[in-house]
């Protein structure tokens, strides 16, 4: 096969004939094909991949006027043509590696000249992300380029590697430098960005430094960036910006780390770094027994944990690799996307072992963002599936991705999420990424979480509130967050605390001093038919065949309300999300403090009340509530 578009091909006579040097080396393709006859979920996985790979040799390269149309987007953006090119480039070369069909490397050849003969690889974008379209276009080629490296010829891989020169390592270079001048941009930013900038200026220098004078510098300068990136993982691994940005960024490191090793390159001490090796701890608790993640900040509810089975292996830990393992082949999680279908298979390593039979907390605070989550128990089974969660957060607004939610959770019992989390809307929202202006958007809102609206307006934009989980060993599990710093300044006392009754049932109580504003909203979004009691202090929720019961308890005088969380365009609409809602009465004459009290009850559980103070919990309390379906209003 020769392009009929691409240049002019020497015969294959002619080929490098080489092995690749970085992630598939031929000991990790051994390990692959090993595993392929020896698993049948494995050689799924393969099929799932080759059935790709045929789809691709249909379909022409892409080009800079190509549009996501599968993503909704309807003019080009590179990001998400970047996106593509990693899913093409990788796919296709595995895909030779493995079954050595020709076709595949050809198709490979071709996606790589048409991606090195763009003009650059920032316009069009979608700012403020427009380096990130380079990186990820440039760890594309780069993989591309070593994966083929036994089929090209010197003349395309001269090709190749002028064109990362050009399009990742020279524009690479300048900001790297001026980042080093100014101290600003994303060489100084310790998020996701950092560690994916600077990961595929790493993997393009690693395949261009042989002929190429200034890989040397970049990659110098990228591994001395990428420790600020690194940094964030600190102090317990958890990631500010919410699972799915820890996904991209640690699929990255792992991508950064694995190149170096390969090429018995140091790597400056990045897998030394604290949290780094613990980081599966993350996902492994945010993630619930449904599968679905707390999709705090922009984080969507559905996550590819593909990290997971390259940190399980590097760091010996098996709970990392049971739980990649897991959401490869159970269908209690989202089948894995096509776009990580190469490294799902190169960093598989077997079931592992899972948290329960290792013997594992089955809770985990997270100081850096402030976060807990909780379950009764660790299950391998389906039945799993049913064991009650919750995870409940404060922490800071400040930061890139992070929305005005401090004090908002997350809750599953019988097998159903009932309190969630919406995630993030579109990018493409004017002042998305801006502080004075993101607040105005529904899913970034105060008012979109569940969390308590003060005043009528979001919390602070300079907020920092701590959390205590110290009760979480308690037979009560509960934890605290004060949030007084995110409603007023100077900060009044407002506090949260969750508490688990009867194994199940999930008490909130809110405690709001009596000089903050009398304007308080309580507010909790669900998928679930939301029908309220006559006497509006309980409302009956049912999901999919199941129940659970929300009781007011506190206080007396306020009931319970249910809107629609619909949104006009061009925000999200929330199709089918209702947010079952406490509007508090207005206080008369000298206020007292205000104090909030639900209990969410699934069907079938029996617990009691509790209006002790935050300050006395845990207090045991005898048993006297059962979930009956309310009287309903006519």
């Amino acid at each position: 096969m020769t392009s009929s578009t691409g240049p002019v091909r020497i015969g294959r006579s002619a080929a490098l004939h080489a092995e690749p040097t970085l992630l598939a080396t031929p000991a990790r393709l051994v390990a692959v094909k090993a595993a392929m006859a020896a698993d049948p979920a494995v050689m799924k996985l393969y099929t799932k991949m080759i059935g790709k790979a045929n789809d691709l040799l249909q379909q022409p390269p892409l080009d800079p006027e190509w549009i996501d149309v599968d993503n909704g987007a309807t003019e080009p953006i590179l990001l998400y043509t970047a996106r593509e090119a990693e899913r093409r480039t990788t796919i296709l070369g595995l895909s030779w590696l493995l079954s050595e069909d020709e076709r595949y490397a050809e198709r490979l050849v071709d996606e790589l000249d048409s991606l090195v003969s763009f003009h650059d690889w920032e316009h069009p974008s979608a700012p403020p992300e427009v380096f990130l379209s380079v990186a990820q276009m440039g760890a594309a080629v780069a993989l591309g380029t070593d994966w083929a490296a036994g089929y090209i010829n010197p003349i395309e891989r001269k090709r190749m590697e002028a064109g990362l020169h050009r399009l990742i390592l020279k524009p690479g270079l300048d900001r790297l430098r001026v980042g080093n001048f100014t101290h600003s941009g994303w060489p100084y930013w310790p998020n996701n960005w950092n560690i994916v900038c600077n990961g595929g200026i790493t993997l393009a220098a690693l395949v261009a430094r042989e002929h190429d004078p200034e890989a040397a510098e970049a990659l110098a300068l990228a591994l001395d960036s990428v420790k600020l990136g690194f940094a964030f993982y600190a102090p317990e691994g958890a990631w500010n910006e919410g699972p799915s940005y820890w996904a991209l960024a640690t699929r990255y490191a792992a991508m950064m780390i694995s190149a170096l090793e390969d090429t018995a390159t140091p790597d400056g001490g990045l897998s030394a770094y604290a949290g780094f090796a613990t980081t599966g701890d993350f996902v492994l608790h945010t993630a619930g027994p449904s599968g679905v993640p707390f999709n705090f900040s922009d984080c969507d509810d559905s996550i590819a944990l593909v990290p997971l089975g390259w940190t399980g292996t590097r760091f010996n830990r098996p709970q990392d690799t049971w739980l990649g393992w897991y959401t490869l082949t159970s269908t209690g999680f989202s089948s894995p996307s096509s776009k990580r279908l190469a490294f799902s298979l190169l960093w598989q390593s077997g079931p592992g072992q899972s948290p329960a039979a290792l013997g594992l907390s089955n809770w985990d605070y997270f100081p850096s963002v402030e976060m807990v989550a909780w379950r009764s128990r660790w299950d391998d089974s389906d039945a799993g599936k049913a064991v009650p969660f919750f995870a409940f957060k404060a922490g800071t607004i400040p930061g890139h991705h992070t929305h005005f939610d401090l004090g908002t959770f997350v809750y599953e019992a019988l097998g159903e999420r009932w309190a969630i989390d919406l995630g993030n809307d579109n990018y493409g929202l004017p002042g998305y990424f801006e502080d004075l202006l993101r607040g105005r958007y529904y899913r970034l809102s105060t008012a979109g979480h569940n969390t308590l609206v003060i005043g009528g307006v979001n919390q602070l934009d300079t907020a920092s509130t701590p959390l205590d989980a110290s009760g979480m060993d308690d037979p009560q599990p509960h934890a605290i967050a004060d949030l007084s710093a995110a409603y007023s300044a100077p900060a009044g006392s407002v506090r949260r605390g969750l508490r688990v009754l009867a194994d199940a049932a999930l008490m909130v109580r809110d405690e709001i001093a009596p000089w903050v504003s009398a304007d308080i909203g309580w507010g909790l979004h669900t998928r679930a038919t939301v029908t309220i009691a006559a006497d509006g202090r309980s409302a009956l929720m049912e999901q999919n065949g199941k129940k659970l019961v929300a009781k007011l308890l506190l206080p007396a005088s306020a009931t319970f309300t249910v809107a629609s969380a619909w949104q006009p365009p061009p925000q999200d609409a929330n199709t089918g999300v209702s947010k079952l809602a406490i509007a508090l009465p207005e206080c008369v004459g000298h206020p007292r403090q205000r104090v909030i009290e639900v209990l969410l009850l699934p069907e079938g559980t029996v617990a009691g009340p509790d209006d002790k103070p935050l300050a006395h919990w845990p207090v045991e309390r005898p048993v006297t509530f059962s979930v009956t379906s309310p009287t309903i209003a006519s």
